[in-house]
C-alpha cells in the first residue's frame, strides 16, 4: 500500500535529512517517492539555489497543497512513498494533508504524521550554521513550546521520531 507521510518538527530538526535518506534508500529499490516542501518555491529549479523570501511563505504553502493534491489524484503505485516535508506545528497546518489523503484514499494508503523530536542544543547549533533562514533563540523556543502544546486530533496516527 502507498504510504504518506506528513512530518512535523522544528527547523533543523531533520526532517530534510531524513527524507533524503529515504529518497536513497528507496531510489535503490527502485520505488518512487515523492516529496513536497514549501521550501521547493524558493529554489530555483535551474540552479538549486535558495532564497527565501518571508512575504512568499503564503503562496509557498498554497503551492506545496496543489501539488500533493495533483500527485495523489493522479493515484500511487502500492509501493510509493509521498512525504510533506514542512514544520507543520499547528494542526491547521497539517489538516489540509491529512484530509486529502484520506479523502482520495480508496482506504489502503497508510497515512501518518511523523514528529520529529530533536533537543533544543541540537537545533540551536544546527540553526547557527545555516546560511540562510537563521531563527532567534527565543523564536525556536517559542516554535518549541507550539510543538509540545499543540493538541492533535487523536485519529491522526502518529509516531515520534528522536533526533
Amino acid at each position: 500500500m502507498p504510504d504518506i507521510r506528513v512530518l512535523r518538527g522544528l527547523p533543523c530538526a531533520g526532517k530534510s535529512a531524513w527524507v533524503e535518506a529515504q529518497k536513497a534508500a528507496y531510489r535503490k529499490q527502485d520505488v518512487m517517492v515523492w516529496s513536497f516542501s514549501a521550501d521547493d518555491f524558493f529554489t530555483d529549479r535551474k540552479t538549486g539555489v535558495y532564497e527565501f523570501i518571508p512575504a512568499g511563505l503564503s503562496a509557498a504553502h498554497a503551492e506545496c497543497l496543489r501539488r500533493f493534491h495533483k500527485r495523489l489524484s493522479e493515484g500511487l503505485r502500492p509501493e510509493e512513498l509521498v512525504l510533506v516535508d514542512n514544520t507543520n506545528l499547528r494542526a491547521y497546518e497539517i489538516a489540509p494533508y491529512y484530509q486529502l489523503a484520506k479523502a482520495l484514499s480508496d482506504g489502503s494508503w497508510d497515512i501518518k504524521l511523523l514528529e520529529f523530536r530533536t533537543d533544543i542544543s541540537t537545533i540551536l547549533a544546527r540553526n547557527h550554521q545555516r546560511q540562510v533562514k537563521q531563527l532567534t533563540c527565543e523564536k525556536l523556543l517559542q516554535m518549541e513550546r507550539t510543538l509540545l502544546t499543540e493538541d492533535l486530533p487523536l485519529h491522526w496516527k502518529r509516531q515520534i521520531i528522536l533526533g
